[in-house]
């Protein structure tokens, strides 16, 4: 399903260059309402069919979301960068882990920790918490701080709690906190990120181009996942992919703010 709306994506992109932003909207609302009201009426006869049926429906509004966002991504001033390349391979450090925690989170809390699985519900709620609390710092943090000190201090955040997260592997206290505080860093690296790429691409390539991106940094989530699969399920060999992560995050992070640095002294 991941693999689905990695490919349509940019096609979506292309299509709000060149019929515009309204018609697709409509058209991506329409199919998220649809898919919607079809997982409310329809009678499920197997445990197959709800897993296939939630997971296309899934994607359509990831699809949709995507294109939201592209969307409103629409006005820009402008000149294209190699800041770009950082962005792209820090999203694909961040996404990378985010999708070991999604599908090893069980895993490691089962064999790893010896705890029962429903523990893993805690991960959500306190990452949804720590995601809204990340956007109100942000917006509070951005009044005063330079845009570079924000994303030192974002790549800090993500790889100091992550790499605690894979230190003290045995502690669901230590495995929640540090993936919740991890949530902050990563809300203010995207919406940084996001900001970057609205002010870099020409307004006429902005859709399609941000389409791409978001094509590379997602196509991350189905190499994990065919890792995963063909791996021989050893807990460390998921750490080691944790680790891989971080270390994207990390000197990505680093080659952007020296390069946000650069780019603020010769303007």
């Amino acid at each position: 399903m991941v693999a689905a709306s990695t490919f349509l994506i940019p096609l979506i992109g292309k299509y709000i260059d060149d019929l515009g932003v309204r018609p697709i909207s409509i058209i991506s609302d329409s199919c998220k309402i649809i898919g919607c009201l079809f997982l409310l009426l329809t009678y499920f006869t197997s445990d197959l069919m709800i897993a296939i049926s939630f997971g296309l429906v899934g994607s359509l509004i990831s699809i949709g979301n995507s294109q939201t966002l592209i969307s409103y991504e629409k006005f820009i001033y402008i000149i294209s960068s190699p800041i770009l390349l950082f962005s792209i391979f820090i999203a694909i450090g961040n996404n990378m882990f985010d999708g070991l925690i999604e599908s090893s989170g069980t895993a490691l809390i089962d064999q790893a920790m010896s705890l029962p699985i429903k523990y893993y519900g805690f991960i959500d709620i306190v990452a949804g918490i720590f995601g809204v609390l990340g956007t109100y710092l942000y917006s509070y943090l951005n009044q005063y701080i330079s845009r570079i000190l924000l994303i030192i201090i974002s790549i800090s955040i993500i790889t100091i709690s992550s790499s605690l997260l894979v230190f003290f592997q045995s502690s669901i206290t230590i495995f929640i906190i540090c993936y919740a505080i991890s949530i902050i860093g990563k809300v203010f690296s995207g919406n940084i990120l996001r900001l970057l790429r609205i002010e870099i691409i020409p307004i006429n390539q902005l859709a399609s181009i941000s389409s791409l991106m978001i094509l590379l940094n997602q196509m991350i989530l189905p190499i994990v996942g065919g890792l995963l699969f063909f791996s021989t399920g050893e807990i460390t060999f998921i750490y080691t992919l944790m680790i891989i992560a971080i270390g994207i995050t990390l000197i990505n992070g680093i080659l952007l703010a020296i390069c946000l640095k650069r780019s603020t002294i010769s303007s």
